[in-house]
């Protein structure tokens, strides 16, 4: 997987809108329509069938228009489709643990403790 997807947003139980939008999986980010979805607001994934639930850091000022208005509290809700929900949250996953890795070593270098920072390879990813 990995790449692109079409996607709806779902509200209330019930995808919304005639037409599929387009979403892309990115080093950076998800690209949900025309908006970029950065991976350090994402704080939880889940699927269900082919629906992709995904609980973020409203605080963040990062996150789009367009996906703001589709949040549901905390809580974004996909309708995934050419693509396979759970691959998708596994790559959301994977990226948003390289950032949050990223930023935790940056903060250890920051107060000197660079040196305490280890990474270690999944042998399951």
């Amino acid at each position: 997987m990995g790449g692109n997807f079409k996607f709806h947003y779902v509200i209330d139980g019930n995808a919304k809108g005639l037409f599929a939008s387009k979403g892309e999986v990115r080093q950076e980010g998800l690209l949900l329509g025309d908006g970029l979805l950065p991976y350090r607001t994402v704080c939880d994934s889940t699927t269900r069938d082919s629906r992709l639930v995904l609980v973020l850091d409203t605080t963040d000022p990062d996150i789009p228009a367009k996906t703001r208005e589709h949040l549901q509290g905390h809580h974004l809700v996909l309708h995934v489709s050419n693509a396979s929900a759970e691959s998708l949250e596994r790559y959301i996953d994977r990226f948003s643990s390289l950032h949050e890795a990223e930023a935790h070593k940056k903060k250890l270098v920051s107060e000197g403790k660079g040196h305490l920072f280890r990474v270690v390879a999944c042998p399951c990813c």
